[in-house]
């Protein structure tokens, strides 16, 4: 008995050692919920669709994961013919069958991607999903020389990272928070979808219709004014006064 305990002790000890020796396993987090998007061309609908991107994320908290992201080929875009080429459209597709439309040269890896995921409020499924690009800021000379060193690690197949080196300086560790990325990113907002906008309903009266099912149209009827609506009243005021100044007399 004493020597299964001893086993078991030291099998805990040694899962502990190994997650600590990697630290990228310790550090992956778990969420409750994942969602992954698919694509296919607007003008082949009806063909098989393509993986997009994979997230998991917490409702709650809105933190996600973004763990693969595969965007469409735009070397279509890149023609040499000078004649006027529209670009082409992309359905972005839900597991559920839901979809929006976005242009190809919204995956242009020259620029940034935002995947808007619309969250029900109820149950934290993803109701709307959407992809939209945006023009990234210019490089600094850090940041440039950064991306020329990633660049010609990848000619050389080895793994490179996409942040660059935090600085050193008290000023400017105020002016960055965290790592900054270089180049284009993609990043994921979670938006909880509220309620829409409720119809006014109209609140004008049944048409009259004839015999024939033709509507009756009403002559409006104009306004009275201030005597035909209160000439009684004015009557009776004017026989008061004529009969206290009789009584006088």
């Amino acid at each position: 008995m004493r020597s299964m305990w001893q086993f078991c002790a030291g099998l805990v000890a040694l899962v502990s050692l190994a997650q600590a020796q990697d630290p990228a396993q310790s550090t992956i987090k778990k969420y409750p919920k994942s969602i992954l998007l698919s694509y296919e061309d607007l003008a082949s609908s009806g063909m098989s669709s393509s993986p997009l991107a994979r997230i998991e994320y917490d409702p709650r908290s809105l933190d996600y994961t973004l763990t693969s992201w595969t965007p469409p080929s735009v070397d279509s875009l890149q023609s040499t013919s000078q004649e006027p080429q529209s670009t082409p459209l992309i359905r972005v597709l839900l597991p559920e069958g839901g979809a929006t439309v976005t242009s190809l040269g919204a995956f242009d890896p020259k620029l940034s991607q935002d995947i808007d995921l619309w969250i029900s409020k109820d149950n934290g499924q993803v109701i709307s999903a959407s992809i939209r690009a945006i023009t990234p800021p210019p490089l600094s000379k850090e940041e440039e020389l950064q991306r020329q060193k990633e660049e010609r690690l990848r000619k050389r197949g080895k793994a490179v990272s996409s942040t660059i080196p935090k600085p050193k300086s008290k000023k400017a560790k105020d002016a960055v928070v965290g790592e900054v990325t270089v180049g284009p990113v993609v990043k994921v907002n979670l938006l909880i979808a509220g309620q829409g906008p409720a119809p006014k309903l109209n609140s004008r009266k049944p048409a009259q219709v004839d015999a024939q099912g033709n509507e009756v149209v009403q002559e409006e009827q104009q306004e009275k004014t201030f005597l035909q609506k209160y000439w009684y009243l004015l009557l009776g005021l004017a026989f008061v006064l004529m009969s206290s100044a009789g009584s006088k007399e």
